[in-house]
């Protein structure tokens, strides 16, 4: 879980990122186009101009409203993964579980997860026992 949490926060970051970026596009071209907007003479120049202009905007709003909706729909992700880590390192047997998984596997590299495991189990034995 603490992975896909990580990998979670990567895509919110590389959203903003993207965001970013775009944004500043954007804003370019829509600055150009108000300067080409108020050096122009022609009818029908000024009203290609003002459709580009309203694309931009355009443009610029949907980038708004995507990136607020993908950082909103990650952000409940994450704290639906908190969330769920926080009930199972409250559960006793998920941490035996957890212990006993990670000696079947003899990996040394599952060490510090059994430490915290073990942490857990008796945190939660130190509450049942102080209630």
């Amino acid at each position: 879980m603490e992975v896909e949490i990580r990998r979670l926060n990567a895509i919110k970051e590389a959203c903003k990122t993207s965001y970013a970026s775009n944004l500043e596009y954007l804003e370019e071209r829509l600055a150009r186009v108000n300067i080409q907007l108020e050096r122009t003479t022609s009818e029908l120049k000024r009203d290609i101009l003002t459709k580009q202009k309203k694309h931009y905007e355009n443009q610029l709003t949907n980038l708004d409203e995507n990136v607020e909706n993908a950082i909103k729909e990650v952000d409940a992700n994450i704290e639906k993964l908190e969330k769920n880590m926080k009930e199972k390192t409250e559960s006793f047997d998920y941490n035996i579980e957890k212990l006993q998984e990670c000696i079947k596997r003899r990996n040394t590299g599952d060490i510090f997860d059994m430490f915290e495991n073990v942490t857990n189990a008796l945190l939660i034995l130190a509450q049942e026992i102080s209630e």
